[in-house]
């Protein structure tokens, strides 16, 4: 019988997140946005490694499905320890024969909601090193000899201008820190092996699709000599909205009402993100609506990533805003015929020529697939009925 890992070892995406096993989806997304931007190849070229551990683990752990069976069998999964050491036997074999690549190139690429939920061509101008075309970036023809500036040690120093005078080694310039230079120097190069390209790409962001997705451009990065081209990858960073929340294929929203529509329903037009025109008119009914309840709009929420016909749910939370009785005396506040007066219950509507009618129902945590840990107070011990919290 082959054994599985323990639960207690499978913390290495978890350690590689600097977060608890324990953690939200919320705290795991948050967490990535902060490690991601730290140790990016740009501002970090040294904390590359630690950019793809990064990536890795939100992959899994940003994903429900993959994190299960990542804290029930660990980073390889349910697979026989027979046939894990007969693919890494494979692999093995095919790495030795595999030709060196250059190395890959990663660019943030932050896409807004909007562009997100209806899906968007993005326009990247990137500059990249390409290979003389004549030479291939040998650099030169015929007979090679040692370098003459670097006397074939591919580096030279250079004094740095301190009050200790110390010395840099730095790559050599003549010879691009191989040591060695062409009798015959190449005449479109100069030697020089490459030349920069300034390119405009296309980057296609489908609907639906989640942050921390990685789409890849082949044999895009710079080229080198005698290599394989590597990849650019672009990492999807999405964008604060100012007022939806994505969580997975749902979104979440907060809508203000005062006591009159709490105590005899509502109805309220709201603009859903997307360039498009697409409102939707919600009403409670007759029902009565208690504060910082959650209701549910079936198949409102946000497109299912290579599925846009399917979509989530529109999850809203209720805020009603404190009752303010001015001119009053406390005896007429005491007066419930009074206050009903004041109300001036009368029929009322938001209309909206664009908006398609739907109907919001009480939010159940028990029914729908997930879970919502942030949208009521921390506080509270859980989404149920008739939850109250502090207005701010």
């Amino acid at each position: 019988m082959p054994r599985w890992p323990s639960m207690a070892t499978n913390m290495k995406f978890y350690k590689a997140l600097e977060i608890e096993k324990t953690a939200t989806e919320d705290e795991i997304r948050k967490a990535y946005r902060k490690l991601v931007l730290k140790f990016h190849p740009d501002k970090n070229p040294k904390g590359i490694d630690r950019y793809k551990e990064i990536q890795a683990a939100y992959q899994v752990l940003s994903n429900p499905a993959q994190r299960k069976l990542y804290d029930t069998y660990g980073e390889r999964g349910p697979m026989p320890r027979a046939q894990q050491k007969q693919q890494n036997s494979q692999f093995g074999q095919q790495n030795l024969n595999k030709k060196e690549r250059s190395k890959d190139v990663v660019h943030h690429l932050k896409v807004s909601l909007d562009e997100m939920f209806d899906g968007v061509e993005k326009k990247l101008s990137l500059n990249r090193r390409r290979v003389c075309e004549k030479c291939l970036g040998a650099g030169g023809f015929g007979q090679q000899v040692m370098c003459r500036v670097c006397s074939g040690i591919g580096v030279t120093y250079r004094q740095l201008q301190t009050s200790h005078g110390m010395v840099m080694p730095v790559p050599c310039g003549m010879c691009n820190a191989t040591g060695k230079q062409y009798v015959q120097s190449c005449t479109e190069c100069h030697g020089r092996r490459y030349w920069q390209e300034k390119k405009i790409m296309t980057v296609a962001v489908d609907k639906g699709m989640n942050e921390g997705k990685m789409i890849t451009l082949r044999g895009e990065a710079d080229q080198e000599y005698n290599k394989d081209t590597g990849d650019i990858i672009i990492d999807i960073i999405a964008k604060d909205h100012a007022t939806f929340e994505r969580h997975g294929n749902d979104m979440f929203t907060k809508q203000r009402i005062g006591i009159r529509n709490a105590c005899l329903g509502f109805t309220k037009n709201i603009k859903l993100p997307g360039k498009k025109n697409n409102w939707i008119k919600i009403t409670s009914g007759t029902q009565s609506l208690n504060d910082c309840q959650l209701y549910m709009i079936e198949k409102e929420g946000f497109p299912v990533y290579r599925d846009p016909f399917r979509r989530g749910n529109l999850i809203i939370q209720i805020l009603i805003d404190p009752i303010t009785l001015k001119g009053l005396s406390p005896s007429q506040e005491k007066n419930v015929d009074r206050i009903k007066k004041l109300f001036n219950v009368l029929d009322f509507e938001e209309k909206h020529p664009d908006a398609t009618e739907v109907t919001a129902v009480r939010f159940d945590h028990r029914r729908h697939t997930r879970p919502w840990p942030t949208v009521w107070n921390q506080d509270d011990d859980g989404p149920h009925s008739g939850i109250r919290c502090q207005n701010q």
